[in-house]
């Protein structure tokens, strides 16, 4: 018995000393390593130095585009009220899909390597949010002309006019959204 345990004692004091770990997410997400500047996605996650950069993403939860061209993503609403000439005020509504388009711009701003992907979900739907806001008043004019969410010409030139705005404003994070319908209440 005492063998048994000086053995484990031993075992454990080699592990804890060892320089490098398995870093796997718990959550299913892959770890994404950085080789000078280079981007390594590991979907099963690596053996890494302990002082080793890397960072974990949510992708198989649909924050990242994949190579097949299927998008997932997450999601966040917004809203606006406008009063129009007439003069009405009308709240309307529409939510987004967010998610990253291209690792390499993401990642290029070495302050968004989170250790965690729980910290990478929490920046991205702040950024993102606060451009949703952004659009809300600086677009609040332009607003006023959707009031038929039946019309899909409003649909499409609504979505047209949100997507072309924050793409642009995000165009150098390497995130991207896709508008879903208007509603109006």
């Amino acid at each position: 018995m005492k063998l048994k345990i000086i053995l484990i004692i031993i075992l454990l004091i080699v592990v804890l000393s060892f320089p490098f770990y398995l870093e796997i997410s718990t959550d299913g997400y892959p770890v994404v390593t950085f080789e000078n500047d280079e981007i390594n996605v590991h979907e099963w996650g690596t053996f890494i130095w302990e002082w080793e950069d890397f960072a974990n993403v949510p992708v198989d939860k649909g924050l990242f585009r994949r190579s097949d061209g299927v998008i997932g993503g997450y999601s966040i609403g917004n809203s606006v009220t406008v009063r129009t000439e007439n003069p009405k005020v009308r709240k309307i509504s529409y939510s987004i899909i967010f998610y990253i388009d291209s690792l390499e711009l993401f990642y290029s701003d070495k302050t968004r390597r989170f250790k965690h992907a729980k910290d990478a979900l929490a920046f991205i739907k702040k950024t993102v949010g606060s451009y949703l806001y952004d659009f809300n008043n600086e677009q609040l004019r332009k607003l006023e002309q959707f009031y038929n969410p039946l019309r899909d010409e409003q649909q499409v030139a609504f979505k047209q006019l949100l997507e072309t705005w924050v793409n642009q404003h995000l165009e150098d994070t390497g995130i991207k959204i896709i508008a879903n319908d208007f509603s109006i209440s």
